[in-house]
Parts: C-alpha cells; structure tokens; sequence
C-alpha cells in the first residue's frame, strides 16, 4: 500500500512519487524570482547606482536565505516523500 505522504502519478510511462504541485510552484515562483532580481541587482550594483549599505547588505542576507531555504526544504520534502514511497 502506498504511503499517504506521496504524490502517486504517471511520469514518462511509469507510475512514480513525484513532489506534490504547490511545492513545485513554490519552489519555481521563488528560484525564477530570485534569478530575476539578482540579475536586477547585480546589473544595477555593477553599473554603480548601488553602495554597500547596511540595507543592502540585510537584504541580500534575506534574498539568499529565502532562496537557498526554499530550494532546501524543496529538496528535503521531495527525498522524503521518496523514501516512504512503498511499490504497491
């Protein structure tokens, strides 16, 4: 019997554990976002207009945060659901 915790669908042909879509999404809203606005800020720190400012510096804590701990849990959630998934 196949665990609770995972999304059961057809892939390419075979049955398998896929991550569920909401956490797809998430996962795509954020890594796009995030390569949007550091190509932004790195093209606009790099043309001058951007000082190293303590704002500055809190945000890009906050962007990388953001963007390596949703890429993370993405990850984690995706292994897990891997993992309990038992073949029928």
């Amino acid at each position: 019997m196949p665990s609770h915790n995972a999304d059961e669908r057809e892939f390419w042909g075979t049955v398998t554990v896929v991550p569920s879509t909401i956490v797809m999404l998430v996962y795509l809203f954020v890594v796009a976002g995030g390569i949007v606005i550091g190509l932004l800020t790195t093209w606009y720190g790099l043309s001058g207009h951007l000082a190293a400012t303590p704002l500055v510096l809190v945000g890009l804590g906050v962007y990388l945060t953001v963007t390596f701990g949703v890429s993370y849990g993405s990850y984690r959630y995706a292994v897990r659901c891997y993992q309990r998934y038992t073949l029928p």
